[in-house]
C-alpha cells in the first residue's frame, strides 16, 4: 500500500478514537428546503435552498454569512484547492473567496432557467456552465464568455449536472428524454460528441447524475436503483462495478479514490470502499428526519445533498428541512466491522494498562 495511504489510514484511526462522542450535529439555518451541501474547508460548510444560502461553522453553529434569494440557489462548485467557490442563481453566477467569503466576481447570463456549474480543473479561477434554449438540439463545444474572462460555457439540450475531469478540461453530462433515449456526452474546446461509455452501460434506467471521481480515473453514474462505476481508461464491460439498492439513490460524494458515500431515499448513508469494492458500513439518519420524496431527487436540483469533509471524517447531509453533520465510520470502512472492533478493543486495553 502506498505510504500516503498508510499515513491517511493512521490519521483516520486517530480521528475515530478522539472524535466527539456526539453521534450527529443538527445545524441551525434560515435556509428552507435545503438541497445543496458542501464543505468549503475544514471549518465551514455551505447550505443552499429555495430561499438563499448560508455559511456555517458546524462546531458551534455560528453563521458566518448568509444571503437571501427568492429564486433559490441551483448549484455550487468548488475549485480543486478550495480557495474559491461559485454559486448559480437566477440568471447570474457569483464567485467567492473561501478564506473570507468576499465576492470575487459575478456574471450575468441570458438563460431563463438556472444553469449547472463546475470549475475548470485546469484553471482555478474559471467556472464552466451549460445553457439551454429553444434552439439547442445538440451540444456545442466549450467557448469563452465574451463578457467575462473567468467563464466558459456551452449549449446543451437539457439541464442537468455537469462534471469536469481532474486532468484536463473535459466535461461530461447527459440527456435523457425517457429511459431508453439516453445520451452521454463529452465536451471540450475542440470536441463534442457521444461518449463510448454509452455502448457499455449495463442498464438504461433513469439516470440521475453522472460525475468524474476526484482523481478523474472513474466515472460514477447514479441510475437511482443502481450505481455504476466505470474505469475511464477501459470502457469494457468487465470493468463495470454495479452497486444495486432497494431504496433509490438520491446523492453521493467521493473522497479521493478511497471511498464513496451514498444517500438513499430511506435516509440511509452507505459507504463504498474503492479498494475492496465492498460496502462495509452504513449509517441510519436520526428518526426525526422526514423520509425523502421523489421530488428531492429530480432534475429540479443538482443532487449535491451530501458532502465529505476535507479530512474525510464527517459527512454533511441536507434532507427535507434538515441540515445535519454525522461522523463517518472510517475504521469500519477500511478495516471492516470485526477489524474495527478489534482495533478499538486493543486501544481501550492499552489505555487501561497505562
Amino acid at each position: 500500500m502506498h505510504k500516503t495511504k498508510i499515513f491517511f489510514l493512521f490519521t483516520l484511526f486517530c480521528h475515530n478514537i478522539f472524535c466527539s462522542e456526539t453521534p450527529y450535529k443538527q445545524l441551525i439555518t434560515f435556509v428552507r428546503q435545503p438541497h445543496l451541501a458542501s464543505w468549503l474547508d475544514e471549518r465551514h460548510v455551505f447550505i443552499g435552498g429555495v430561499n438563499g444560502f448560508e455559511i456555517i461553522v458546524p462546531a458551534n453553529n455560528q453563521s458566518i454569512q448568509h444571503e437571501e434569494c427568492h429564486t433559490g440557489v441551483y448549484d455550487i462548485a468548488l475549485n480543486k484547492t478550495r480557495t474559491q467557490y461559485a454559486i448559480s442563481l437566477n440568471r447570474k453566477l457569483k464567485c467567492y473567496c473561501t478564506h473570507d467569503h468576499k465576492l470575487l466576481w459575478k456574471c450575468t447570463h441570458t438563460n431563463t432557467a438556472d444553469v449547472p456549474i463546475t470549475f475548470n480543473s485546469q484553471n482555478e479561477n474559471q467556472v464552466i456552465y451549460s445553457y439551454t434554449n429553444d434552439y439547442t438540439l445538440v451540444p456545442t463545444k466549450l467557448h469563452p464568455n465574451l463578457l467575462h474572462k473567468n467563464v466558459l460555457h456551452f449549449a446543451f439540450p437539457e439541464r442537468g449536472p455537469i462534471s469536469c475531469k481532474a486532468s484536463e478540461t473535459k466535461i461530461i453530462s447527459f440527456t435523457q428524454r425517457n429511459t431508453r433515449d439516453l445520451g452521454i456526452y463529452i465536451i471540450t474546446e475542440n470536441v463534442c460528441g457521444l461518449s463510448e461509455l454509452i455502448t457499455k452501460l449495463r442498464t438504461r434506467g433513469c439516470l440521475n447524475e453522472i460525475r468524474y471521481t476526484p482523481n478523474g480515473e472513474r466515472i460514477i453514474l447514479n441510475f437511482q436503483k443502481e450505481i455504476q462505476i466505470h474505469d475511464v481508461s477501459d470502457y469494457g464491460t468487465n470493468s463495470v462495478i454495479s452497486i444495486p439498492t432497494h431504496s433509490p439513490y438520491i446523492a453521493f460524494d467521493c473522497y479521493s479514490d478511497l471511498f464513496i458515500a451514498f444517500l438513499t431515499q430511506d435516509n440511509v448513508v452507505s459507504y463504498y470502499n474503492c479498494c475492496t469494492e465492498k460496502v462495509p458500513a452504513k449509517t441510519i439518519l436520526p428518526h426525526f428526519i422526514e423520509r425523502n420524496t421523489s421530488e428531492q431527487s429530480s432534475h429540479n436540483t443538482t443532487n449535491k445533498r451530501v458532502s465529505i469533509s476535507p479530512d474525510g471524517g464527517q459527512l454533511l447531509v441536507v434532507v427535507s428541512n434538515t441540515s445535519i453533520v454525522i461522523p463517518i465510520p472510517l475504521l469500519t470502512i477500511f478495516c471492516g466491522p470485526e477489524g474495527a472492533k478489534t482495533l478499538l478493543f486493543l486501544f481501550c486495553l492499552t489505555k487501561h494498562n497505562t
